[in-house]
């Protein structure tokens, strides 16, 4: 088994290249919330930070307002990458393309496998943004909530 450096980074910088199923996103956050912990990676291209494994884990963190999540980072030298429709083939440049250009292919239309690796969970609480950085978050909701009352009261 090898051994991968697990980088905590924000879940917007990681780049989508799959739409997400929202059913499937309630259950990642079901699951997160009910083991108060981060199992699994995301898996990213080591340089665009295109999503390769974890685009339910990525919206379920944005949702939950994660500050940070556990990716590992690969190259497509190391990983197989395949298409989950018959017929299909893709190229790494391709999916890294469609990503940077915000076109996403459907939920799970693409199939990478990685090399054995290993992470130790994470707590859930190490992910969350610094205290300040959540009561800003609230004051500029609670703000936003206003704002949004008063227009619809007008």
């Amino acid at each position: 088994m090898r051994t991968q450096h697990i980088r905590l980074l924000s879940p917007m910088e990681l780049k989508p290249h799959e739409q997400t199923d929202s059913c499937r996103v309630r259950h990642v956050i079901d699951l997160l919330l009910r083991e108060q912990a981060w199992t699994r990676p995301i898996c990213v291209e080591a340089t665009s930070l295109c999503v390769m494994d974890g685009h339910h884990r990525r919206v379920a963190a944005i949702h939950l307002g994660l500050a940070a999540v556990p990716v590992i980072a690969f190259t497509y030298d190391e990983i197989r990458l395949g298409g989950r429709q018959p017929g299909m083939s893709l190229e790494p440049e391709e999916l890294i393309d469609c990503a940077m250009r915000g076109r996403l292919f459907p939920p799970k239309s693409t199939r990478h496998v990685f090399p054995p690796f290993q992470m130790d969970a994470i707590p859930l609480e190490k992910l969350l943004p610094s205290r300040a950085c959540l009561r800003a978050y609230l004051e500029e909701s609670r703000s936003h909530r206003r704002l949004v009352g008063a227009s619809w009261n007008s």
